[in-house]
């Protein structure tokens, strides 16, 4: 195998690891939740709605993005580009924070390697919002809701028009 492709392998190697988090065990450990459980607010407004992702792993090869997705199912890529999406599926996304307790998870997860992937993600409504800050590591259904969100937002076409440079 050539140079290039051992680089190639290796570079894989890594974006899986960085970025599939298929490597976590499951669900969040009750014991690695805040002692007192919030539950997940009912929301009022659905104009209200904002679902943010930023993501930064630790290689290039993982596709620094920012995606916002809004209750009426407007769809903002990097604060440049804007989508629709049916506001159905932002119900379902909304319905997934809903499932994995998010309300009720930490709000930052740290790092298990010095070149661990750093993600940002959060839900606001009705004047209320969480965040959560990754380092690399952390509960799998809060990295399921990250990809989650690329797959309603259409992140690959976004980011396939960056690449092209169409923005």
């Amino acid at each position: 195998m050539s140079g290039l492709g051992r680089l190639t392998v290796v570079a894989f190697a890594i974006f899986a690891t960085c970025c599939t988090h298929d490597g976590w065990n499951g669900m969040i450990d009750p014991a690695d939740r805040p002692a007192v459980k919030t539950p997940f607010p009912e929301i009022s407004d659905w104009r209200t709605v904002r679902i943010r992702f930023d993501r930064l792993c630790g290689i290039v090869a993982c596709g620094l993005h920012r995606v916002e997705i809004l209750g009426d199912g407007t769809v903002i890529f990097d604060d440049k580009l804007t989508s629709h999406v049916p506001s159905s599926k932002v119900r379902a996304l909304v319905r997934k924070f809903q499932r994995a307790e998010f309300f009720w998870a930490d709000s930052f997860y740290g790092p298990m390697t010095e070149d661990a992937g750093l993600q940002d993600i959060s839900i606001a409504f009705d004047g209320r919002e969480k965040a959560i800050h990754l380092e690399g590591s952390g509960p799998q259904e809060i990295f399921q809701l990250m990809d989650e969100i690329d797959r309603t937002a259409g992140t690959d076409a976004f980011l396939a028009a960056r690449r092209r440079g169409r923005y």
